[in-house]
């Protein structure tokens, strides 16, 4: 038989349990990175991580990395691949890329994450 404090301590845990699934949920919505196209990029994301598709126009190889711009109309971002993360890419490719955008020599530019063909 349940007395009434346990009916209590049974609504109080699953308050606190749906409370806590909402919670996982909004966190979850807020940890996805931002979903922008090339053009609506600006100082505002800097340092966030982000997400854009486009074609690529340029692959140059460096030493220890390899800069792609990456282009949707007429807007073009440079995007930074580190060797170890570079995969099957050459110009043309319409690709995803996920990453931090930053700032160099004044120029916006992504530090890839993950990028996948498209």
């Amino acid at each position: 038989m349940i007395t009434i404090k346990e009916q209590n301590l049974q609504k109080i845990c699953l308050i606190i349990s749906i409370l806590g699934i909402f919670s996982l949920f909004f966190i979850s919505q807020k940890l996805q990175p931002k979903d922008l196209e090339i053009e609506q990029i600006s100082k505002q994301y800097l340092n966030q991580e982000i997400k854009v598709n486009g074609s690529i126009t340029s692959i140059k190889d460096k030493i220890s990395l390899t800069l792609i711009e990456l282009s949707s109309g007429s807007s073009k971002i440079d995007v930074v691949i580190y060797k170890e993360d570079i995969k099957e890419i050459k110009k043309g490719s319409n690709i995803e890329v996920v990453g931090i955008l930053n700032q160099y020599n004044n120029q916006l530019q992504i530090n890839a994450k993950k990028i996948t063909i498209i």
